[in-house]
């Protein structure tokens, strides 16, 4: 295959896992068997570009069919394919669990400003004091956390999936 053809994704539901199999980051796989409407769901987000966000009832199956779409494309797309510690890559997904208190820019990311705050009155302080409490290397590395505002934002889940 070469570099410039495109590989058209679409999820089957007919690779099934053996029951407990087991990925890198120690997730865990189970057959899943999903209707005709969860495909084309499932399908219509992967043509779209954007994630699925999937609401119900705890143990309807929302976070088994995240495993399963995972599961088939890693058998399909993936297959002896090795990542840097010669293990099998895996097919990637994100599970951002919400609760009634949850806002939806919570799964895009936040933004740490006290940190960013303590970080500032840190480095205004006397540098020669600073450099005996913190010692060197930790003076340097808070100098170049503070030059960008981006260390101080972590993504949500949304966000990483949107990445």
């Amino acid at each position: 295959m070469s570099n410039n053809q495109e590989i058209n994704y679409q999820y089957t539901g007919d690779y099934q896992p053996e029951t407990g199999t087991e990925d890198p980051k120690k997730r865990i796989y189970y057959p899943y068997l999903p209707s005709d409407d969860l495909k084309e769901a499932v399908n219509l987000a992967i043509a779209l570009e954007r994630p699925l966000l999937l609401e119900g009832e705890p143990g309807c199956g929302k976070t088994h069919l995240a495993s399963a779409v995972a599961y088939e494309f890693t058998q399909k797309y993936l297959q002896n394919q090795q990542n840097n510690q010669e293990e099998q890559k895996w097919w990637d997904y994100y599970i951002w669990n919400i609760k009634s208190t949850t806002r939806a820019r919570d799964g895009l990311y936040s933004y740490d400003a006290i940190a960013r705050l303590r970080d500032a009155q840190l480095m205004g302080t006397d540098p020669q004091r600073l450099q005996d409490f913190l010692g060197i290397v930790e003076t340097g590395d808070l100098k170049n956390r503070l030059q960008d505002k981006r260390n101080y934002r972590k993504f949500g889940e949304l966000g990483k999936a949107l990445q």
